[in-house]
C-alpha cells in the first residue's frame, strides 16, 4: 500500500484539526508541525499509517488523550481498554475489531510513549492479534471484536504518562 498524500487540512468546530488525503481517508492530526504530519489517530477505511516528521503532542491531543487510545485502519479498529504497568514492562488490553470481510491473523503496530507535557519519548513494536494458523476459529472475522493483551512491552527509561500511550497501525495481514 502506497501512503496517502495530504490535499487539504480542515479545522472543525470543536478545534480538531483534520487531514483529508488523496485515497479519500482522514485524519484527526495528534502531532505538532501539523502541515507535514501524516500521523494518524481516526481514519476512513482506506487509511494508510504513516510517519510524521513533528513527533510531540498537538495541543488538541494533549487536551484530549482518549484520541490516543483508539485508532482504526486498513479495515481494524483497536481501543485500549487497559492498562498495567510493571517495574519495567507494561502490559496492554485492546479491543480488537474487524471491519472488514476477510478474517484477520495478524494486526502489527507500535505504541508511542510521550510524558506529561505531550513530549514524545519513545516507540516501541508490537503485535495487537495473533491468531493461530490453520486454526480458524482464532482468526478474528468480519465485524467481530475481542480483547487482545499485549504484554511484556518495554517501558522507556524516562517518566510516562499512561494516559499518553498512543496505538498506532502499520500492518493487517488477512485470509
Amino acid at each position: 500500500m502506497a501512503h496517502a498524500t495530504v490535499i487539504e487540512h480542515i479545522t472543525l468546530k470543536d478545534g480538531r484539526q483534520i487531514a483529508i488525503n488523496d485515497d479519500y481517508s482522514w485524519n484527526v492530526i495528534l502531532t505538532k508541525d501539523a502541515a507535514n504530519s501524516m500521523s494518524l489517530a481516526h481514519s476512513g477505511p482506506n487509511a494508510v499509517m504513516g510517519t510524521s516528521t513533528g513527533r510531540d503532542l498537538s495541543a488538541q491531543a494533549l487536551a484530549n488523550p482518549a484520541w490516543l487510545s483508539e485508532v482504526a485502519a486498513q479495515g481494524v479498529r483497536l481501543k485500549r481498554s487497559g492498562v498495567q504497568q510493571h517495574i519495567n514492562t507494561l502490559t496492554l488490553q485492546v479491543d480488537v475489531t474487524n471491519l472488514l470481510q476477510d478474517s484477520v491473523v495478524q494486526i502489527a503496530g507500535s505504541v508511542s510513549f510521550y510524558d506529561q507535557q505531550g513530549r514524545w519519548i519513545a516507540d516501541e513494536e508490537v503485535k495487537f492479534w495473533t491468531a493461530e494458523y490453520r486454526l480458524p476459529e482464532s482468526y478474528l472475522r468480519s465485524q467481530q471484536t475481542r480483547v487482545y493483551e499485549v504484554d511484556a512491552i518495554p517501558l522507556p527509561d524516562k517518566q510516562i504518562d499512561p494516559k499518553l500511550i498512543r496505538l498506532n497501525i502499520r500492518h493487517v495481514e488477512r485470509r
